[in-house]
């Protein structure tokens, strides 16, 4: 999977440092693309978001479809 690098200027990584410190530690942004989780771009603790990952193939060895 290739790096995705994200730039930001001056004054907001200084704003994220000082997030990060205020919560003590980092901090992860998440900008929905979808509008049933909503547009708006979130804030969240580095270690609170999870991403699941499911699969749309059929599990054959339970005739269900997702893992």
């Amino acid at each position: 999977m290739p790096s995705i690098r994200i730039t930001a200027a001056a004054v907001a990584r200084e704003a994220i440092r000082h997030l990060s410190d205020s919560r003590g530690a980092p901090v992860m942004f998440v900008q929905s693309g979808g509008c049933r989780a909503g547009s708006t771009p979130m804030c969240y603790p580095g270690n609170e978001f999870l991403v699941v990952v499911e699969s749309t193939t059929p599990n054959t060895s339970r005739g269900e479809v997702g893992a």
